[in-house]
């Protein structure tokens, strides 16, 4: 390794590898089909008020603004890679925290992310959420949960994991009396503040009760093709994974995963709340530590890149 990489700290080394290569594979890809890299943010405006804002202001800066949202796209994914590092290793080895990132980087639900949506934002931040949480840093932890509600409403759903694994990091003496029940309770009103304030703007900056997202929820047990498929073999494999790593991995992790897998399942148009998925941090931790058999990790990574690039073909 050069002197100057040994340097650099090993949550951001493999964090931006992993970030690099996968971005690298997502561009060809995209450029190969033919498919734009910046969207038109006409085509995005409406939605959550924090989206709302966010594509409002950028689209007064013109033909600029689409690259500007690429870019902030591109550095929360990063962000995000380096989340899952740091969730990761606060529980595991620096190697499982390593293969940790670059699963979440070359997932084939990426795909999701393209064309640019709220939940590029929004994963990043429910990422950095967990992290945070994990190394009792509670407020940054309700900071950034709040601004994923703001983009994407459903990351609420991450809200009982993160408040327990706050309550689990608390230092005594060092942690301030409030700071968990500010995690726990924060978000709670702040949803309640944002569906208030969508009725009373009315659709005033595209922001209203009918952007907000809505719940379609699945009728009867109906199957509905490849995104139901791949959600039950998710649950299957997590519940294999529970109990597979219960004795090294932390009883809360489960509770995390489980509804971000769940959710998807129980709407109409599963592939609209999929990208929840991708904030569930201990996925990816399981996901590395059946990755630790050599005879696996090579695979199970060359799969998910032929399978991220035939995503984003789609």
């Amino acid at each position: 390794m050069h002197p100057w990489i040994a340097h650099i700290h090993p949550g951001l080394r493999a964090a931006l590898t992993a970030w690099v290569l996968a971005r690298a594979a997502v561009l060809l890809t995209l450029v190969a089909s033919g498919k734009a890299l910046a969207p038109r943010l006409h085509e995005l405006s409406g939605g959550a008020p924090g989206w709302a804002l966010l594509t409002g202001a950028l689209g007064m800066l013109g033909e600029l603004g689409p690259w500007v949202l690429l870019g902030l796209a591109e550095c929360g994914l990063l962000v995000g890679t380096m989340a899952v590092y740091h969730f990761c290793r606060k529980d595991a080895l620096p190697q499982t925290a390593d293969r940790a990132a670059w699963f979440l980087a070359l997932s084939p639900l990426m795909a999701l992310l393209v064309p640019l949506n709220a939940w590029t934002l929004a994963v990043p931040a429910g990422l950095v959420c967990l992290a945070a949480a994990a190394y009792a840093r509670h407020v940054w932890a309700t900071v950034a949960l709040l601004v994923a509600m703001s983009l994407c409403p459903e990351t609420l759903l991450l809200l009982p994991g993160a408040a327990l694994i706050g309550w689990r990091s608390r230092q005594s003496g060092k942690t301030p009396e409030w700071a968990p029940w500010l995690l726990a309770l924060a978000p709670v009103a702040f949803l309640t503040l944002m569906v208030f304030a969508a009725f009373g703007f009315a659709g005033m900056g595209g922001l209203s009760m009918r952007t907000l997202p809505r719940l379609a929820w699945r009728e009867g047990l109906v199957w509905r093709g490849l995104w139901d498929a791949v959600l039950v073999l998710g649950l299957l494999a997590q519940g294999v994974s529970v109990v597979r790593f219960a004795g090294h991995t932390p009883k809360v992790w489960p509770l995390v995963t489980l509804p971000c897998l769940a959710w998807p399942l129980l709407q109409q148009e599963a592939a609209s709340s999929a990208p929840l998925i991708l904030c569930a941090a201990p996925l990816w931790a399981y996901l590395a530590k059946i990755g630790e058999d050599p005879g696996a990790e090579r695979p199970m990574l060359a799969v998910s890149v032929i399978a991220l690039m035939v995503a984003c073909m789609l």
